[in-house]
């Protein structure tokens, strides 16, 4: 884990994605829909290129979230009809590298959020949506990963938005 995050700037992105809603205490379901997911990598419509995004968003006072996995796309038209359209608007993110098997990605967003955040007065926000746009807290990009099938140990980018 590269613990000296830097910082970028996104571009907007659409993203043709499956969603669930999750507690943080209880998200064991996240791989699975990943599984659910896999036949879309590579034959969404309008795909671009083979990036594949996870994001945590939509927070409620309970302690739930909405986790979508998908991957950009240039349009929604010929989106089909199983898969949420997810807009994410340009904004400022916190970038971490999170190194190896996606079974250790909940110790690195742990010590992210309870000893990195804490001790770095990085302002960070939990996304809601605000009509079609979703502003996407954490947002975990793994380059390639369909191209030469679904990869569970591969690196993969952490951003936490900043503001």
């Amino acid at each position: 884990m590269n613990w000296k995050s830097s910082y970028e700037d996104s571009w907007a992105l659409l993203i043709a994605s499956l969603s669930g809603r999750y507690i943080f205490e209880r998200n064991e379901g996240i791989p699975a829909q990943w599984q659910r997911f896999s036949p879309y990598i590579g034959s969404a419509p309008e795909q671009v290129g083979w990036t594949t995004y996870g994001a945590c968003c939509n927070s409620d006072d309970a302690g739930s979230f909405e986790y979508i996995c998908g991957v950009e796309v240039s349009d929604f038209s010929d989106n089909p009809e199983e898969l949420s359209r997810i807009r994410i608007p340009d904004q400022r993110y916190a970038v971490f590298t999170h190194r190896g098997h996606i079974s250790t990605i909940r110790r690195t967003a742990y010590t992210i959020w309870n000893k990195y955040l804490p001790e770095s007065g990085l302002s960070w926000r939990m996304g809601r949506t605000s009509s079609a746009l979703m502003s996407a807290s954490i947002l975990r990009a793994v380059p390639e990963r369909a191209k030469s099938g679904f990869q569970s140990s591969t690196d993969s980018q952490y951003y936490i938005c900043n503001y």
